[in-house]
């Protein structure tokens, strides 16, 4: 499988994912969190909160709203 490292704004790239690290409560954090919160629109807060605390170690999915992003 071969990758490719870019330097961009992730929430401006057409992909097919992007993979946050972010505060395991549903709320906006800083940086690459709020950006990706300010680009995708309110729906993806609302979609964190009706998922509630994420587990440390646990993953989840949710839809990109208005991001780029597949």
């Amino acid at each position: 499988m071969s990758f490719e490292i870019v330097r961009n704004d992730i929430v401006n790239m057409q992909v097919d994912a992007v993979v946050n690290t972010a505060n395991p409560n549903p709320v906006i954090g800083s940086g690459v969190d709020s950006g990706i919160h300010k680009k995708a629109g309110h729906e993806l807060l609302l979609a964190r909160q009706k998922i509630g605390c994420i587990d440390f170690g646990d993953a989840v999915i949710t839809a990109g709203f208005n991001l780029d992003a597949k």
